[in-house]
């Protein structure tokens, strides 16, 4: 599944690592958008296969990163 940004900012921060098991609701991004800082939770529960790096500019709606649903 893959994880939107909910807003045009920059990748700040990973609370989680590419090959971590994850659970629906856990934070895995943050996010910094007009010097705010913006918690991005996981939607499912899973193992992250990928997450833009930190520093990179996304736009909304961008892939932030990518959670392999358990049992699939």
């Amino acid at each position: 599944m893959d994880v939107p940004s909910p807003v045009t900012g920059t990748v700040w921060q990973h609370a989680c690592s590419v090959g971590q098991e994850v659970v629906l609701g856990s934070e895995i991004v943050m996010l910094e958008c007009m010097k705010m800082e913006l918690s991005v939770c996981a939607p499912c529960s899973g193992r992250v296969t990928w997450l833009k790096p930190m520093g990179e500019p996304v736009q909304e709606g961008e892939k932030i990163a990518t959670i392999e649903e358990e049992g699939r």
